[in-house]
């Protein structure tokens, strides 16, 4: 499988986090292809603006999945492409309150195909009072589902 990781390309101490690294690592030795894009610019305006590149970079790459790390990227990713969208989500975006956590829970419902989630708090932040648990690691939502970062990528 030929995966994209989408990430902040914003750091000032790594060019790629030491734990995207160690998730592409896992991923290759599976003998999965592991590419990167970094975000570059600050806000979701800043994010936004990185969707044509990244639309580019898709197409040229002929990917079958793209994995987003945090809510911009994977809105950003989402907005680039019709191809399958994971997004890593990383906790203060879950945290967030007010119309990006309604953006956050329409991407996770209608737009991305699964959602990794850290912590069982963070699958509970992004549930609607009317939303059931199918079991403890996953939640499905109109089709879409909240999974535990534990999980297998093959069930993707």
């Amino acid at each position: 499988m030929k995966v994209l990781f989408v990430f902040s390309g914003n750091s000032r101490v790594f060019a790629i986090s030491p734990i995207i690294q160690a998730q592409a690592e896992s991923l290759r030795k599976l003998e999965h292809i592991i590419d990167y894009f970094p975000v570059k610019g600050k806000g979701f305006g800043g994010y936004l603006s990185n969707v044509p590149k990244l639309y580019k970079c898709i197409k040229q790459g002929d990917y079958d999945l793209i994995h987003s790390h945090y809510s911009y990227c994977g809105v950003a990713s989402a907005l680039a492409t019709k191809k399958p969208v994971v997004c890593s989500l990383m906790g203060s975006d879950v945290q967030e309150s007010g119309l990006w956590k309604i953006i956050i829970r329409f991407f996770v419902k209608h737009k991305w195909r699964k959602t990794i989630v850290k912590s069982e708090g963070m699958k509970t932040c992004l549930l609607y009072t009317s939303d059931a648990a199918d079991d403890l690691l996953c939640v499905d939502l109109g089709g879409r589902a909240i999974i535990k970062k534990k999980n297998n990528i093959k069930n993707l």
